[in-house]
């Protein structure tokens, strides 16, 4: 919608408000269109009113965030406005992408990377959220070129942004700075199993597992890349240690079940998918 378009739909709301100046939707769309008309002040008074009308108004609070980005020196009652929108709905990760960069644009970086880590929960393949911890990572490493933790969470950026062959890179240098991190150990596994390199893959998962033996989703990785390889009984021992550290883990029963059927045991096969359905 080009700016000719916003100022039109501000007038067409202004007749809806005419008629009903309690439509808090027609404040709330109203304020849209001013904040892309960049009359930002305006748009943040249309805000306040579709808020006094419907205090859980999510978009008004988000829209009023993004005005206050915008107005200079007003990022702290930009978060304030970002801050109500999660305390009404704790998944919105539009909220939380925008409060993040406004925490990164203030230099708090640790603030600013909960809340890419809060939208990866809800979402693990947000590339913004994971270009935004990939420039955090990039200016920790700047000012301590040896923080390995910053290396290994710039290698899980660079993979979830399909750069492996980049995250390799960064794992190696995590590695080199602590060889005995199995976190890192298993990231590299997973790019690699990623590139279906998957005998490389499964020597990092066995540096993993040996490092940190109850590292019940190394073992469950060293599973996967085993049966990819048709190593299904090597694979079974895998998931089995696995399950024997988290029950729980559906993943692992079904994919023990997958490797049973391979093999032929239908019958323990059936067992497994029998838990892992019953888990959920």
């Amino acid at each position: 919608m080009d700016l000719g378009k916003y100022g039109k739909a501000a007038r067409c709301y202004d007749k809806v408000l005419e008629l009903d100046p309690e439509n808090a939707s027609a404040w709330t769309n109203k304020s849209n269109s001013l904040m892309n008309l960049r009359k930002y002040h305006e748009a943040i008074e249309c805000c306040d009113k579709g808020i006094e009308l419907d205090p859980k108004n999510l978009t008004a609070w988000i829209i009023k965030g993004k005005c206050f980005q915008n107005l200079f020196g007003k990022r702290q009652e930009a978060i304030e406005c970002y801050d109500n929108a999660v305390e009404l709905d704790p998944k919105c990760v539009d909220a939380w992408l925008n409060k993040g960069t406004v925490l990164w644009n203030l230099g708090e970086y640790e603030r600013a990377d909960e809340c890419f880590d809060r939208i990866i929960e809800l979402d693990s393949r947000n590339i913004k959220a994971w270009s935004g911890k990939l420039d955090l990572c990039e200016r920790i490493i700047m000012f301590n070129f040896a923080n390995f933790q910053a290396w290994n969470n710039k290698g899980r950026a660079l993979r979830n942004l399909g750069r492996h062959n980049d995250a390799i890179r960064a794992f190696d240098v995590s590695i080199e700075y602590d060889p005995r991190s199995a976190a890192a150990w298993y990231n590299k596994g997973v790019a690699l199993y990623d590139l279906k390199k998957y005998a490389e893959a499964i020597e990092c998962y066995g540096k993993a597992t040996r490092l940190d033996p109850s590292y019940a989703k190394a073992w469950y990785a060293k599973g996967l890349a085993l049966m990819s390889r048709a190593e299904y009984e090597k694979a079974i021992k895998a998931f089995d240690t696995a399950i024997r550290i988290n029950p729980k883990c559906t993943k692992a029963w079904r994919a023990k079940g997958l490797s049973l059927r391979a093999l032929g045991h239908t019958f323990e096969a059936d067992l497994a998918f029998a838990m892992a359905s019953g888990l959920g």
